[in-house]
């Protein structure tokens, strides 16, 4: 399902950015508060962008698809 690929996407990517900073003691509880909202910021302009009233789902769908497919390459758990 396109929608729970990108948000699992947007989860990926926001643990990545949430474990580079981890371990930086100059970083607070508040650093992540930012990448958590940048990124869920993001992925909801992204859902908008899918899913605009003006668009057809199935058009929405082949155009978003390989594009979701290889944001998710990007993020490949190891």
């Amino acid at each position: 399902m396109i929608i729970f690929d990108l948000y699992e996407y947007y989860a990926r990517r926001t643990n990545l950015k949430i474990d580079q900073i981890r371990n930086d003691d100059t970083k607070e509880f508040k650093d992540i508060q930012i990448i958590f909202n940048n990124e869920y910021n993001q992925l909801l302009e992204t859902e908008n962008q899918m899913f605009n009233e003006d668009s057809k789902l199935q058009e929405e769908i082949k155009y978003w698809r390989p594009k979701i497919d290889s944001l998710l390459k990007t993020t490949r758990i190891k």
